[in-house]
């Protein structure tokens, strides 16, 4: 194309898998940093706002290397989480997502006054939530838990593994 995208160029992509078919009238929306485990599996996570308790649902999923076919899958929800985390930092049996202490007043976007950016607020003095999750195929279930951070703001994820010598899981972002 010669550097420049020509205005109605059709593009589709073929046999799109159902857990990342976008739902743009509510529904849910699937992570945007999948990750391929040691054991091969591809991870990731989607998500759904549940307004009315302020929380979010999130199903993770672990996809076979071979055939992309759903090996195991597990849906919990995390309460008071108004915005969904970014990415995810993923040990061989935990993962872990980073809730920021951020809030949003969506009546300026849905007014076309603002941007959905411009309507974020961050409380830069509040800790910010990790929690820590059960791989769907870890042999070893927990309940999820959470852990407070020192205020921070990030949303990316270094890594992440489980320290063999303290047992603690460790990240970095």
């Amino acid at each position: 194309l010669g550097g420049v995208l020509k205005a109605a160029l059709p593009v589709t992509i073929p046999d799109i898998p159902e857990p990342f078919v976008p739902e743009f009238l509510g529904g849910h929306a699937h992570t945007a940093h999948p990750q391929q485990c040691p054991r091969g599996n591809l991870v990731g996570w989607h998500w759904s706002q549940l307004p009315a308790t302020k929380s979010l649902e999130v199903t993770f999923t672990e996809w076979s290397n071979e055939g992309f076919e759903p090996v195991a899958s597990k849906t919990v929800e995390i309460p008071g989480c108004e915005l969904a985390p970014h990415d995810m930092a993923m040990t061989d049996n935990c993962i872990v997502l980073q809730i920021n202490a951020l809030s949003m007043d969506p009546l300026p976007f849905l007014a076309n006054l603002k941007g959905p950016a411009a309507c974020l607020s961050m409380d830069g003095r509040a800790p910010v939530n990790a929690w820590i999750f059960p791989r769907p195929t870890s042999k070893n279930q927990f309940e999820p838990f959470s852990v407070d951070v020192p205020a921070c703001f990030s949303i990316h994820f270094s890594h992440g593994y489980e320290d063999e010598i303290t047992g603690n899981i460790v990240t970095f972002f």
